[in-house]
């Protein structure tokens, strides 16, 4: 299995950074503003891209505030890989910042798809720490 991996270090508390992980708000914020989000341990989330074409619905499986998020992808349109992949963010107070690391698991293997994400996650990494540190990100 593969896995995508980033690192971003937000000025700001884990607490704020836990927000823009775990809310609606903070996911239309960094990520995509066409999203429905249920954000409780066992809750769904859904997140839409390309006007409705491009669709993934996510479980939360734990809500640690200030600490961790747990997702896994339980449903999909026109994004059969994400299918069963998982989404983590940890968060660790470092310096009066916040490091928040992510992990994209589960990847069957290395695909165009895979490459794209690998790329994509950058630019979300960037979108979070710029909604968390301005309160603009550049979510799709």
């Amino acid at each position: 299995m593969e896995a995508i991996t980033n690192e971003a270090r937000i000025d700001a508390s884990p607490s704020k950074v836990y927000e823009a992980i775990s809310t609606p708000d903070g996911f239309r914020g960094w990520w995509t503003k066409d999203c429905d989000v249920d954000a409780r341990e066992g809750g769904e989330a859904e997140f839409r891209f390309d006007q409705g074409k491009v669709a993934m619905r996510f479980r939360f499986d734990r809500l640690d505030p200030g600490k961790a998020v747990r997702m896994t992808c339980i449903g999909n349109k026109n994004n059969e890989e994400w299918q069963g992949t998982k989404l983590s963010f940890d968060l660790e107070p470092r310096g009066g910042a916040t490091v928040l690391r992510f992990r994209h698991d589960g990847w069957a293997s290395k695909s165009q798809c895979y490459d794209q994400c690998v790329g994509g996650w950058s630019h979300f990494m960037n979108s979070i720490k710029s909604y968390v540190e301005t309160g603009t990100g550049a979510p799709f």
